[in-house]
């Protein structure tokens, strides 16, 4: 089994008033990408609920 630590980095790409795209990246010690992934959200405002 090959133990490695790994690294994530997240990023915002795009935030407006209704979608935001971010991706996120997995990486190694040596720099080699091992997963990346997208994501498209609606932003929207929620309504506060009580307790």
């Amino acid at each position: 089994m090959l133990h490695l630590a790994l690294g994530c980095v997240g990023t915002a790409l795009q935030v407006g008033g209704q979608v935001g795209t971010s991706v996120a990246r997995i990486v190694g010690p040596d720099g080699k990408l091992y997963a990346r992934a997208t994501t498209t959200c609606a932003i929207f405002e929620s309504t506060p609920v009580a307790p």
